[in-house]
């Protein structure tokens, strides 16, 4: 059987697949970055550091956890 894999690379060279895909997925089913983390068996700081490479390669957040961030 034949596979194929789709993904985007943008100027910045951030890939976006997949799995980026359904981690901003399950971040809105949840609201929950540790959720969000169990639920794809990653750990919180793997998920976090996933969300924030999305937000650095866009102008526009695409979460709100930045603020929470911020504050720590």
């Amino acid at each position: 059987m034949t596979r194929a894999r789709l993904g985007i690379v943008l100027e910045s060279g951030t890939r976006i697949g997949a799995g980026k895909v359904a981690l901003l997925e399950s971040l809105q089913a949840s609201s929950s970055i540790s959720a969000t983390a169990r639920v794809m068996g990653m750990t919180c700081k793997r998920a976090w550091l996933l969300l924030d490479s999305l937000n650095q390669a866009f102008i526009e957040r695409l979460s709100p956890w930045h603020r929470w961030a911020a504050r720590r």
